[in-house]
């Protein structure tokens, strides 16, 4: 049994788990402001680079990278995230296509859904895991 988790802290939190002896994903987030474990928008890249690097070997925790979503991110860190999946081997999550407004907005911005944004960016391969993933069509 695995699981996937997102957000913030997530060295503390594969700490836990590994005391736990959970096996399971865990993904900093990328966001473009400031989070509570990072001093500058988009701080998740280097603290996902960190975190791989601790937690790549282990046998319970899985580290991965994790835009939080399309409209939390720019092209330019979802493509810097996409990069540092590809460089080590890990999984990449992103939430996307979760609530009307979002497919509204990326219709609107880039006559695509977000799912459609995503591919273009290229980052939709087997390591991306979709979360939250309700309206695609």
């Amino acid at each position: 049994t695995t699981f996937c988790d997102m957000y913030y802290f997530e060295d503390e939190v594969a700490k836990a788990a590994k005391e736990l002896n959970i096996r399971g994903v865990w993904c900093e987030s990328i966001v473009n402001f400031v989070a509570p474990d990072t001093k500058e928008p988009f701080g998740g890249l280097d603290y996902s680079r960190r975190f791989i690097e601790k937690w790549r070997n282990d046998t319970l925790i899985t580290p991965g990278i994790a835009p939080h979503a399309p409209y939390t991110n720019t092209d330019e860190s979802l493509k810097e995230a996409y990069k540092i999946s590809k460089e080590y081997n890990v999984p990449i999550t992103i939430h996307v296509a979760e609530m009307d407004y979002e497919i509204s907005e990326y219709r609107e911005k880039y006559n695509l859904t977000p799912v459609q944004y995503l591919d273009s960016l290229g980052i939709l391969d087997s390591n991306f895991i979709s979360a939250h993933t309700v309206l695609v069509n």
